[in-house]
């Protein structure tokens, strides 16, 4: 030992002043930003006295005090490649692997995306099923001024997006996304085996409270749509991600019961609201006498897919969503409204931008006036997402966050036989699943 120490502070000295000694059995540490790029199988640590004339400790990189260096690393995650050919994130001097075509299918899919969401266990029927599919609580202490005392409720906990509100609790239990879980959850009392400071207490408007943090989880996706759109008008005229459909398209879709349009994975019809709706709306609310609504969703028959087992896969159906029935408050449904014409302005800035002359004849007055009456719009709203708007932006989530609505209303959960959720083989196009 007396012998080590004179040696191992010289060394730390040498280092310290730019000289270092390279030894045949050490190599250099490559650097954090291209280590995770790295496919090859790090060199195993070679721990045999055989050839040292030093310890091991003295090595440049050893085992001991770099074992970062000897441990293989994951890959860096995939990237999602841009319009323009560029991509989009790059790992230090090494650009990310872009995704491929099929990849990029995969990931505009919005029901592959929930089906690959983690998996989760409900608390009611002690089954597993993909996050996507549940809802999450927790049990959180209240406290306020009306209150004389803490107490200890089952809330709602990450339902809305996590820019908005993050989780206010670390551990949270899963119920599946069904209005009618919560009935069961209370009868069975299921939530009396979450661990809590106190007594548990579940409040009688928590279904309403679910709901409602759904539909505001619709909006807040699409504000971060329109976000997200400004910053990716690259185009913006071949992958449109949200257009209104034409009064001739519309009447084509409710004649036929088939979407057409390619990428379609939701339509919504909103009309604009105006002040004697929100008036009929507050005095529907005061009374509590709500009107019958029409269906949340109905399943039509969307575009073929591409594929050369067709015949075997069954008819990709393709949601049709009513905003009366989707957002019942008027006020909400306002909300909407808003928010899909600020995505449609943020798509014809996109446009305008590209296509100067096109665009400034288009906007005239002439053409206005000379457009046909089939070639307006009307209030229905198409959403597309498949291997090209993926580029420009991420839209599956706001079909995820309205399938999610669709799911708590009790549709999409029961189907059939000879039927596969929201896919449907030889069905007909406006049956309710």
């Amino acid at each position: 030992m007396p012998r080590f120490l004179p040696t191992l502070v010289q060394r730390i000295k040498t280092i310290q002043k730019g000289r270092k000694h390279q030894s045949p059995t050490t190599r250099s540490s490559p650097s954090r930003s291209t280590r995770h790029s790295v496919q090859t199988t790090p060199p195993y640590p070679n721990f045999s006295p055989h050839g040292r004339k030093e310890s091991i400790l003295l090595d440049d990189v050893n085992p001991i005090l770099h074992s970062d260096v000897f441990t293989q690393h994951k890959l860096a995650p995939s990237v999602i490649p841009s319009l323009s050919g560029r991509g989009r994130h790059s790992n230090g001097n090494r650009q990310a692997r872009e995704m491929t075509d099929g990849e990029c299918d995969w990931w505009s899919n919005p029901y592959l995306r929930m089906l690959a969401s983690p998996l989760r266990q409900c608390i009611v029927t002690e089954k597993q099923l993909p996050a996507d599919f549940m809802v999450r609580l927790a049990a959180l202490e209240l406290s306020g001024p009306r209150l004389s005392r803490t107490i200890t409720a089952l809330l709602p906990d990450g339902v809305e997006h996590s820019r908005f509100r993050r989780h206010n609790s670390g551990k949270g239990y899963y119920i599946a996304c069904r209005k009618e879980s919560i009935d069961e959850l209370v009868s069975r009392s299921s939530y009396k085996r979450i661990p809590a400071p106190s007594k548990l207490q579940v409040h009688s408007l928590l279904a309403t409270q679910i709901g409602h943090q759904l539909r505001l989880k619709v909006l807040q996706e699409l504000e971060l749509l329109a976000e997200s759109l400004r910053c990716a008008p690259q185009e913006s005229r071949e992958n449109t991600i949200l257009r209104r459909l034409t009064r001739t398209e519309w009447v084509e879709v409710k004649t036929t019961g088939r979407i057409s349009q390619s990428g379609a994975v939701a339509v919504l019809v909103v009309p604009p609201i105006n002040k004697r709706t929100l008036y009929e709306s507050h005095k529907a609310q005061s009374s509590r006498v709500l009107p019958t609504l029409p269906p949340l969703s109905i399943l039509h028959q969307g575009q073929v897919p591409e594929s050369t087992y067709t015949g075997s896969l069954p008819t990709q159906q393709v949601p049709y969503y009513n905003g009366l029935s989707l957002f019942p408050s008027a006020c909400l449904r306002l909300r909407l409204y808003k928010a899909l014409q600020m995505v449609l302005l943020v798509e014809r800035r996109a446009r305008w931008r590209q296509n100067i002359p096109s665009q400034v004849s288009n906007c005239s007055p002439s053409y206005s006036n000379n457009k046909s009456r089939g070639e307006k719009s009307s209030h229905a709203y198409l959403l597309r997402s498949d291997r090209n708007t993926v580029r420009r932006t991420d839209s599956a989530r706001l079909a995820i966050a309205l399938w999610r609505i669709r799911m708590w209303e009790g549709q999409g959960w029961e189907a059939e036989l000879g039927s596969y959720g929201g896919w449907t083989a030889g069905k007909s196009n406006t049956q309710m699943i």
